[in-house]
């Protein structure tokens, strides 16, 4: 069972902005010494390939498996000893800090903290559509399009959980 990961206003807003700046720093002058220009121009593409690369760009239920597709691979977060599955919303996450991931461009994932959850990992794109998977591996928050309709597939596919 497929399901979209679309981007909230806030995400494309940092996107484009961050895509500039990037864009932006790689091309202004003066470029002294001349290798300059290369470095900058380089090291512009590559934090907007590994972005990119990582991004969140929808999610699929298979058997008891959630598999958040990626621009570049899949990740596979198993749903065996699922403690909680709930929708969030933003004063759920309130104080959360990024600890190791991207806040914006392109999505929001990687390693996140807050007091309410401790430690979680995101593979958000809408904020406004979170959803916690609670895991014996660990905490998970996804931005499924249709979050009721992936809440009602995921308790399916585990009835002991409901």
């Amino acid at each position: 069972m497929d399901f979209a990961a679309p981007w909230d206003r806030t995400l494309k807003v940092v996107t484009v902005v961050a895509l500039a700046v990037l864009v932006w720093v790689a091309v202004i002058p003066p470029y002294r010494p001349a290798w300059a220009f290369w470095l900058k121009l380089g090291m512009s593409v590559l934090v907007t390939a590994l972005c990119w690369f990582g991004a969140p760009t929808g999610y699929r239920l298979d058997g008891s498996v959630l598999v958040v597709r990626r621009n570049v691979g899949e990740k596979r977060i198993p749903l065996q000893g699922l403690r909680a599955a709930r929708a969030l919303d933003k004063p759920d996450i309130r104080g959360t800090i990024r600890t190791f991931g991207v806040g914006g461009l392109f999505g929001y994932y990687g390693k996140f903290y807050s007091g309410a959850l401790g430690s979680h990992t995101w593979y958000v794109t809408d904020r406004s559509r979170m959803v916690l998977l609670d895991t014996a591996g660990g905490k998970y928050l996804v931005s499924p399009e249709d979050t009721k309709r992936f809440l009602a597939a995921v308790r399916n596919l585990l009835p002991a959980k409901r």
